[in-house]
């Protein structure tokens, strides 16, 4: 039975070696084929393994390797074969690896020029792989010289290939290449398509993110019980007071809340509300100043939205948390070369245990988070810096924070 197949494939070789020489339309239907094969698979890999057999199968080949390309680490690795690299189905005989400009193959992937070499014993650049054959026809599957890989066919016997294989392999790797163009083009649409999806996600919580800073259960429940406490204390000029500015710190929000850029006069009206309903919450135990050197063309310009808020939120927040007795906020706005500059020095009386680089590093993060997010998707360029000016020496802290935003 062996001495059969064996009888079979020498034929079959011979026959092809004497005769092998396809009409117009056979030359055609290989073609035909070979595209309809390829066009229909979806992935690379599918395309390797159905060239690497239907070049046995069609072209009465008797070895075929096909490579790819690693951009990356610029070398051909073995992704499919047929003969006897491929013993079990899917399955590559140690497959090897190949540098640009290492052997025939790697030569090939270099120029970007098909070759055929009759007698591989006489061409130093021969490299043994499985076996050694005396024939060897390799072409590259490129398109516009962006290399995908490597179609590597051999055979034991000396001058096997001709100009007709060469002319149907070159074929064969372009339709390759216009295929692997083609699903990557897909799968980069696909991972935009996820990133943008992925990126409305992200920018719509951190918009529920940025509204909830001020407007989360509890702050509402502490400017609730604030109301309470001034009026079970009869002060009730300081609760009438507290109701006003916290409607006013509503109002911008429902108003500015879907937008991505707001009037910076609102910005500043809504920060100097959120400032004093804090400074009534926490009575002498909170202190603030809001400065700006802003003109009236200033505060007709627009702000990206949803940082300020957000960052004196957590400024104030953590100051407050960490605070023994006593925390101030500092605030400065200037506007220099399109961009508003501001500063934020926080100044804190510390618990004993508390870390304070540690503790508002982290307290910061989800702010730095939505500044990154924001600058990758909507371009923004929002520059920021934090210096711990005081790690909690005699118990005291200081932190400086310095934004610069777009002005519109």
């Amino acid at each position: 039975m062996f001495r059969t197949n064996a009888l079979n494939w020498h034929f079959k070789s011979l026959d092809h070696t004497m005769s092998k020489q396809y009409s117009p339309s056979e030359f055609a239907d290989i073609l035909i084929y070979f595209s309809s094969s390829i066009m229909n698979k979806e992935s690379e890999m599918e395309i390797a393994w159905d060239v690497a057999k239907n070049c046995i199968s069609k072209l009465g080949f008797v070895d075929c390797v096909i490579y790819f390309f690693d951009e990356k680490e610029k070398v051909l690795r073995q992704a499919a074969a047929y003969g006897h690299k491929n013993p079990k189905e899917y399955e590559i005989l140690e497959p090897i690896t190949i540098s640009l400009g290492v052997g025939i193959t790697g030569h090939v992937a270099q120029t970007l020029v098909a070759e055929i070499i009759d007698d591989t014993s006489t061409d130093y650049r021969y490299v043994v792989d499985d076996k050694e054959r005396l024939s060897e026809i390799t072409v590259p599957i490129f398109h516009h010289k962006a290399l995908y890989g490597i179609i590597d066919c051999e055979h034991p016997r000396r001058g096997f290939f001709n100009q007709q294989d060469l002319q149907i392999l070159s074929a064969i790797a372009s339709i390759c290449a216009i295929r692997i163009r083609s699903l990557r083009a897909e799968s980069e649409i696909q991972e935009q398509k996820a990133k943008l999806m992925e990126a409305q996600v992200n920018l719509l919580e951190l918009e529920v993110k940025a509204l909830r800073s001020q407007m989360n259960p509890y702050f509402v429940y502490n400017a609730i019980g604030a109301i309470q406490s001034f009026i079970a204390s009869d002060q009730r000029q300081k609760a009438l007071a507290y109701i006003s500015t916290l409607g006013k710190l509503i109002h911008y929000h429902l108003q500015y809340f879907e937008k991505d850029q707001v009037p910076l006069q609102a910005e500043v009206n809504m920060l100097n509300s959120y400032l004093e309903l804090q400074k009534m919450r926490y009575s002498d135990k909170f202190e603030y100043q809001f400065n700006h050197k802003l003109c009236d063309d200033d505060f007709n310009r627009h702000i990206p939205g949803k940082v300020l808020p957000s960052l004196i939120e957590n400024a104030v927040e953590k100051s407050m948390f960490d605070s023994l007795a006593h925390a101030s906020l500092c605030i400065y706005l200037v506007c220099e070369n399109c961009h508003l500059k501001v500063e934020v020095y926080c100044s804190q009386e510390l618990e004993p245990a508390s870390d304070l680089c540690f503790n508002y590093h982290h307290q910061i993060i989800p702010w730095e988070e939505q500044v990154d997010l924001l600058n990758q998707f909507k371009k923004l360029d929002i520059e920021r810096s934090i210096t711990i000016l005081n790690e909690g020496v005699d118990k005291k802290g200081e932190i400086n924070i310095s934004v610069s935003l777009p002005v519109f």
